[in-house]
C-alpha cells in the first residue's frame, strides 16, 4: 500500500500472458540504445561511432559551405560529393545495426518509445545539432523489416520509480526515489519502464487495468550494464566493448610510487608516407590534409629515398610495389593512426599515402633516420580552420592502408 497526500494506491501482482516470444524494451538516447532483457539484463548498445561519422562529414560540409562563393562550382562538386558519402556510410551503418540487434535478440519482440523528435528541439544550437543527428525513427524502420516491432507512450518512462510509481529525482546523473528511496540509472529505468509498458503493466495507474509494477524481489538497484556491445562494421554479430578499454594512441598518466612524481609518456607522432610522381604533387597532397583531412603537420616535410620508400611500403603493406614514383616524402601529423585512416577515406589526394603507426619497425627507423632525411622546401601549410575533432576512435582500421 502506498499512501500519499490525496491518494492511496494498492499494488498487486497480474500474470501476463505472452505469445511465445520474449519482449524487451528499448530507451532510445542520443548515444546509445539500452535494451532491458528480462533474461539477460540490461546491456547498451553503443552508437558513438554513428554521431562521429554524421559528425565528421558536418564538419567538412560546413566548412566547404563557408568558402562556397569562392569557386562555386567546384565547392559544389565537392558538397554533392560529400552529402552522398554521408548518407551512404550512415546507411551503411544502420543496415548492419539492424542485422545485428536481430541476430543478437533473436525470437523477440522489440518495443520502442513513440517519439516525436521534433518536439524534443529547444534554444540550444548545439543540443538541436546533435539530436538532428539521431536517426531513431530510421533505426525502427530497418528493424522492423526482421523483427516485430511494438511501440509504448515515452511519456516519463525515465522519470517515474518502477518500484513504487513515484516521480524520480535527479540526482549526481542518477535517479532517485524520494518515496522508496530506489537509486539507479536513468537510462536503465528509462529500458526498464519501457519494458514493462510493453507487456502490458502501467507505470501510473492510468494505462492498463489501474495497475502499478510489483518490486520484482529486490533485483532493481544501482548498476552498470552487464555488457556494452557495438555494431562490428566488418562482421555478422555486435563486438563486445571490455570494461575500461585503454587506447595506445592517447598519453596516460601514471604515478611513481618512490618518489609520488607524475610521468607522464609522451605520444609519437603517426608518420606518413606520401609517394606520387613528383614534388608539387607532393605539397599538393600535404595541402589537402591539412585543408580537408583536417591534419596538423609537426615540423618539417621530409623527403626520403626511393629506395627506402618501397622498403617501408613492404613492410607496412605486406608486398612489393607494383609502380614506380619519383617523389617520396614522409611527415608526422597529428592524429592516431586509425583516425588518420578515417580521413584519409574522406579525401581523395594526388597521391599514394600510407599511414605508419607509432611503434612500428618502420616508424623506428624513419625516426632515427629523420635528422639525415632532406626537409622539403616550398611547403607552407595552408591556414584553415580545423575540422572538429572525432569523438570515437574508429575500431579495426589500424591494419588499412
Amino acid at each position: 500500500m502506498i499512501i500519499r497526500e490525496k491518494d492511496v494506491y494498492l499494488t498487486f501482482s497480474k500474470e501476463v500472458e505472452f505469445t511465445g516470444r520474449i519482449k524487451i524494451g528499448i530507451d532510445s538516447n542520443l548515444m546509445s540504445l539500452d535494451i532491458f532483457h528480462p533474461e539477460k539484463g540490461w546491456i547498451k548498445v553503443d552508437l558513438s561511432e554513428l554521431h562521429r561519422i554524421a559528425e565528421t562529414y558536418d564538419g567538412i560540409i560546413d566548412k566547404l559551405k563557408s568558402v562556397q562563393r569562392k569557386a562555386p562550382k567546384r565547392i559544389g562538386m565537392l558538397l554533392k560529393k560529400y552529402y552522398t558519402r554521408r548518407k551512404n556510410r550512415v546507411e551503411d551503418y544502420l543496415n548492419k545495426l539492424a542485422v545485428q540487434l536481430s541476430r543478437e535478440f533473436h525470437d523477440t519482440v522489440f518495443v520502442f518509445e513513440d517519439l516525436n523528435k521534433l518536439k524534443m528541439f529547444n534554444g540550444l544550437r548545439k543540443f538541436n545539432r546533435k539530436l538532428s543527428r539521431s536517426t531513431w525513427g530510421k533505426i525502427v524502420q530497418k528493424l522492423s523489416y526482421r523483427a516485430p516491432v511494438e511501440f509504448v507512450n515515452p511519456a516519463h518512462t525515465s522519470s517515474t520509480c518502477p518500484v513504487c510509481g513515484s516521480r524520480l529525482e535527479s540526482r549526481n546523473g542518477l535517479v532517485e526515489c524520494p518515496n522508496c528511496e530506489f537509486k539507479s540509472d536513468r537510462q536503465f529505468v528509462g529500458a526498464f519502464n519501457v519494458f514493462v509498458r510493453g507487456v502490458g503493466v502501467a507505470l501510473s495507474g492510468g494505462e492498463v487495468d489501474d495497475l502499478l509494477p510489483d518490486e520484482p524481489g529486490g533485483e532493481l538497484r544501482l548498476m552498470n550494464p552487464k555488457s556494452v556491445v557495438r555494431v562490428d562494421l566488418n562482421g555478422r554479430t555486435f563486438a563486445h566493448v571490455p570494461p575500461q578499454k585503454l587506447t595506445t594512441d592517447r598519453p596516460q598518466t601514471f604515478k611513481n610510487p618512490k618518489d609520488n612524481q607524475t610521468l607522464v609518456r609522451v605520444m609519437l607522432n603517426t608518420i606518413v608516407l606520401i609517394r606520387t610522381d613528383n614534388f608539387d604533387k607532393a605539397m599538393v597532397a600535404l595541402a589537402d590534409l591539412v585543408r580537408y583531412g583536417g591534419m596538423q603537420i609537426r615540423g618539417d616535410p621530409r623527403i626520403i629515398s626511393p629506395a627506402l620508400s618501397d622498403w617501408a611500403f613492404e613492410k607496412i603493406v605486406g608486398e612489393k610495389p607494383r609502380k614506380k614514383y619519383r617523389a617520396h616524402v614522409v611527415a608526422q601529423i597529428d592524429l592516431p593512426p586509425a583516425k588518420a585512416i578515417g580521413r584519409l577515406r574522406d579525401i581523395h589526394p594526388p597521391a599514394h599515402i600510407i599511414v605508419i603507426p607509432p611503434g612500428s619497425p618502420v616508424h623506428k627507423e624513419l625516426l632515427r633516420l629523420w635528422g639525415s632525411f632532406e626537409k622539403l622546401k616550398g611547403f607552407h601549410p595552408p591556414k584553415v580552420k580545423r575540422i572538429e575533432q572525432k569523438v570515437e576512435e574508429e575500431d579495426g582500421l589500424s591494419e588499412v592502408y
